[in-house]
């Protein structure tokens, strides 16, 4: 729920820097004679800002990859996985395998952020999937950092560590 309720207030500022804008546009600078006129201000400059580094920026691929050469004699299967399970978003890890007779080498790991994610930023840092002898199961503990946005900007970065295991 909380998460649902970040992202709300996120909406709310990016609805409310456009209402600025066309009133800006429409009004001039009579518009920012209101109370709020330093908020206003600020608030367009911050989002124009927001605008124009997130254009030239790059975003991560949020991928981990364990194997760059695979052998021409395995089987390539991909599990997703759901990590995480909220009313409003979603954390999934997507897994893909070479599997041989007896043996099972990850080749590589990508995780992604789904759902009503306005104001978060998922960042996939580290993965080991292995297969447990013993049991038989392939094993993972992944690691991330969730940031949390207001506008663009990181308030709070929230370490995030998975462990399970899958058939």
């Amino acid at each position: 729920m909380i998460h649902l309720i970040w992202s709300s207030i996120n909406l709310i500022i990016l609805l409310y820097f456009f209402y600025l804008i066309i009133c800006f546009i429409t009004k001039g600078k009579k518009f920012f004679n209101t109370q709020s006129k330093i908020f206003s201000i600020i608030l367009i400059i911050v989002g124009i800002f927001k605008i124009i580094s997130t254009s030239i920026s790059d975003k991560s691929m949020n991928q981990i990859v364990f194997i760059y050469e695979r052998d021409s004699i395995c089987n390539v299967e991909t599990k997703s996985l759901k990590l995480e399970d909220h009313l409003t978003l979603d954390i999934e890890m997507f897994a893909t395998f070479c599997r041989d007779q007896n043996n099972i080498k990850a080749i590589d790991s990508y995780s992604e952020i789904s759902g009503f994610v306005t104001g978060f930023d998922w960042k996939y840092k580290s993965a080991e999937i292995y297969k447990n002898n013993t049991s038989g199961k392939i094993e993972f503990n992944v690691n991330g950092l969730l940031k949390w946005n207001i506008f663009g900007i990181t308030i709070y970065n929230q370490s995030k560590t998975f462990k399970g295991s899958f058939n």
